[in-house]
This record gives structure tokens, C-alpha cells and sequence, in this order.
């Protein structure tokens, strides 16, 4: 990736991500939860990534997005199984995916399609 800085204060500053160590200008390695996603420096863009996590607060991370500009790519949603889902782009064109699972307390008796 080009601007390894910008990418890496997009996916603390909005995402929540805790940096775990970095190389100066060469890579940074991020964790949230149980994923770790480590940038590294290059001369190309990463374009064309497709990355999907799950949150819990998919609005407050959706008003973020919308406050710094960030292109929405999918608008948010619900999905097939009642999760709502949300995509975006990163600052080099990647496209992201957030997915916020329904509370696992059922209603019981649910219809399937």
C-alpha cells in the first residue's frame, strides 16, 4: 500500500483497531479481536482487498464513516438472516465490510424463507 500511515490511523481511528507493533514505514500489524490484519508498505495500492468483520455497533462506526467522507458502498442494511450489514471503502479503494449479528436472545418460533 501506498500511504501505510493513512491506512493504518483509518483502521484505528474508525474501526477500533489496537496496533500490536509496526516496522517504521514498512508494516503495521493490527488486531481486533480475534483477527489480525497486517499493512504493508508498497509502491502499488492494495486496491481490489475485500475485507468483512463483525462489530458491535455498526451505526456509531456508520456515523464515523459518514462525518470523515469515507464512500459508503453499501448502504446500511439488513441482511438475509437479520444481521445488518454495512460496506465502504478504505483510503486506498478496498472494499470493507462490516456485519453486526442480531442479539442471539431469539424471539422464538421464527419463520425461515
Amino acid at each position: 500500500m501506498r500511504d501505510l500511515e493513512a491506512m493504518a490511523e483509518f483502521y484505528k481511528g474508525l474501526l477500533g483497531f489496537e496496533e500490536e507493533f509496526r516496522h517504521a514505514g514498512r508494516m503495521v500489524s493490527l488486531r481486533t479481536g480475534g483477527a489480525e490484519l497486517v499493512l504493508n508498505a508498497a509502491e502499488e495500492s492494495s486496491r481490489h482487498v475485500g475485507l468483512s468483520f463483525t462489530c458491535r455497533d455498526i451505526r456509531g462506526i456508520r456515523d464515523r464513516l459518514l462525518e470523515r467522507g469515507v464512500p459508503i458502498t453499501t448502504p446500511l442494511q439488513k441482511g438475509h438472516w437479520g444481521q445488518m450489514l454495512l460496506g465502504f471503502e478504505d483510503p486506498e479503494g478496498n472494499r470493507v465490510y462490516m456485519e453486526q449479528r442480531r442479539p442471539a436472545r431469539g424471539r422464538g418460533g421464527g419463520h425461515h424463507h
